[in-house]
């Protein structure tokens, strides 16, 4: 089975000096299609950016907001230099 689609945004925290400096978070709703995912966006934006701004003391980035499977997400993080959180495991199957 092929895991739903999850709202990702890929931020920065350059301005702290982290290395890796760039990191896709991923919210916990899953939506079976991407469309229905790209659709709640707009929605859930502002709550976004406002929970990102309040973690990060102001400090993070928005770069860009997409919609990405798990097995995406995770893959990107690894591309930017991450490694699995303690633990991790995926949120939905493949």
């Amino acid at each position: 089975m092929m895991s739903g689609f999850f709202v990702s945004v890929l931020i920065s925290l350059a301005a702290l000096n982290v290395n890796p400096p760039e990191g896709w978070m991923q919210n916990e709703m899953e939506f079976k299609t991407k469309v229905e995912c790209e659709a709640y966006i707009p929605e859930i934006l502002p709550t976004i950016m406002l929970n990102i701004h309040n973690w990060s003391g102001g400090a993070a980035q928005i770069l860009k907001v997409e919609c990405l499977q798990e097995h995406e997400w995770f893959a990107r993080n690894m591309g930017l230099g991450h490694l699995p959180p303690p633990g991790w495991q995926p949120k939905s199957t493949e």
